[in-house]
């Protein structure tokens, strides 16, 4: 009779659990699928804007090839590649069109020219010595329709190995000339710069695209706001759904609910 009864009020709780956790996914997705934001006219027009690169022409200059780990040629092959990938996809993902026509502006660049130098070295203590370290630049330049220079940077320092000086009795006569032949000899020390490598050339292409970009971005906010300053003054309201913010408050209700059945029982 007790085990009877045990089941039937399982088999209650069963019904009333999953009657409560209907209502509460319904009752959640009601209040929550639809919430409302407030874009600023520009960024709800950037589908309209359009960033032309179909004549970039991209170019290359290099002081030394030295620079580079691997031969210049290779080199510039792979940076081109990740460079040019990830300004497109970059331009894209900001909400621009690419290479189309545009009913609001189009910002062109061409002509475009990526240089690769050594500037702004840095002193560097070391317990006896100091030494200079060079920073690697990367500068992007392009011609505009705005009849301006569009430039954009990404500025690395090389690597460097360095060895302690050994006394002129220990150091072998082989040692002595490769030290000499391509180390930076201070009084203390050895000091090799390491040529930029294949991964630290990618990082640059990366790192460069992601500042074109949003150099991109903001001369175009600045160029919508004075050719449309009645649509820039605006701001949209959009509404958008965000099911993950969702499915995370449905768990949490439905632990609390869980525990709550839990201990009257």
């Amino acid at each position: 009779m007790i085990f009877a009864s045990l089941i039937n009020y399982i088999i209650l709780f069963n019904k009333s659990f999953c009657l409560q956790i209907i209502f509460i996914i319904g009752t959640v997705s009601l209040l929550s699928s639809c919430r409302t934001s407030y874009q600023s006219g520009f960024d709800y027009h950037k589908n309209e804007i359009n960033i032309d690169l179909s004549k970039h022409q991209l170019a290359y200059q290099i002081s030394h090839d030295s620079l580079f780990f691997l031969p210049y040629t290779t080199q510039i092959d792979s940076f081109d590649r990740v460079f040019l990938t990830q300004w497109k996809n970059k331009i894209l993902l900001k909400g621009y069109r690419l290479n189309q026509k545009s009913p609001l502006q189009t910002m062109t660049l061409e002509n475009c020219l990526i240089d690769f130098s050594k500037a702004e070295p840095k002193l560097v203590k070391l317990t006896y010595d100091s030494f200079y370290i060079d920073k690697f630049a990367t500068t992007l330049v392009c011609q505009s329709n705005q009849n301006k220079l569009f430039t954009a940077t990404y500025d690395i320092y090389h690597d460097y190995e360095i060895k302690p000086k050994k006394n002129k009795e220990e150091l072998e006569e082989n040692e002595v000339e490769e030290e000499d032949s391509s180390w930076i000899e201070t009084p203390h020390y050895f000091v090799y710069q390491k040529p930029i490598s294949k991964n630290q050339a990618n990082l640059i292409a990366r790192n460069l695209s992601e500042r074109a970009a949003h150099k991109i971005d903001s001369i175009n906010k600045v160029t919508f706001t004075k050719n449309h300053p009645e649509l820039a003054a605006k701001s949209v309201e959009v509404k958008k759904t965000s099911p993950v913010v969702d499915f995370f408050q449905v768990l949490g209700i439905l632990a609390l609910l869980l525990a709550v059945n839990l201990i009257s029982l």
